[in-house]
């Protein structure tokens, strides 16, 4: 590594540290069959989820539905510690899906549009691990939290949301209301479970 790459990646590890969190999403409709969503991502990080059936789940096509494609991307990231840094040309493993929530940082504001048929829940199975996971939310709308994940809230033991506000079951706290479309969250749960988000 010369002197100037290794400038770039302490940079690199500085944009890991030094994080805004934002997302917010707008739904569109093409036609009768085709809907569009539109996920608005503030500079810095995010975590999201698309209720659109994601067609081509390759990585490198995923930055495709960005406005300004891969090059305002530093790094996204899987609930499994894969990660794309596309400034470092790496190699990406990671394998997009509607069942997951992920993690991205941009150098700039941005937006993804995800358009095709909205998925059908019951169809969409959430496996989750014993500890941390990162969920996503698959309605078109906010819902509140404890509705959405009624059948694993005897398992929960905290959510959090992109601004750090928490769901806290055993202090009957909820800081985080609604669940909202496009955001992705991570959940800490006390053995291994599965739910759907009904319709």
């Amino acid at each position: 590594m010369n002197k100037m790459d290794g400038i770039k990646f302490k940079r690199l590890i500085v944009y890991l540290f030094i994080s805004t969190f934002f997302v917010s999403s707008t739904l569109a409709q093409e036609n009768d069959s085709i809907q569009c969503q539109t996920i608005v991502l503030q500079e810095g990080w995010s975590i999201f989820s698309t209720f659109i059936e994601v067609e081509d789940s390759e990585c490198e096509s995923i930055q495709s539905y960005l406005s300004k494609g891969g090059s305002n991307v530093v790094i996204i990231k899987d609930n499994f510690g894969n990660a794309y840094l596309p400034y470092w040309d790496m190699a990406c493993n990671i394998n997009f899906n509607n069942t997951q929530g992920y993690y991205i940082k941009v150098y700039e504001p941005d937006t993804f549009q995800f358009c095709g048929q909205i998925i059908n829940t019951d169809e969409n199975m959430i496996m989750l691990n014993q500890g941390w996971n990162i969920i996503p939310y698959l309605y078109d709308y906010s819902i509140d939290l404890e509705v959405a994940l009624s059948d694993i809230l005897n398992d929960i033991f905290l959510v959090k949301d992109i601004y750090g506000n928490v769901y806290y079951p055993e202090m009957n706290y909820n800081g985080i209301g609604n669940l909202t479309p496009g955001n992705g969250y991570q959940i800490k749960i006390n053995s291994p479970n599965s739910f759907y988000y009904s319709n």
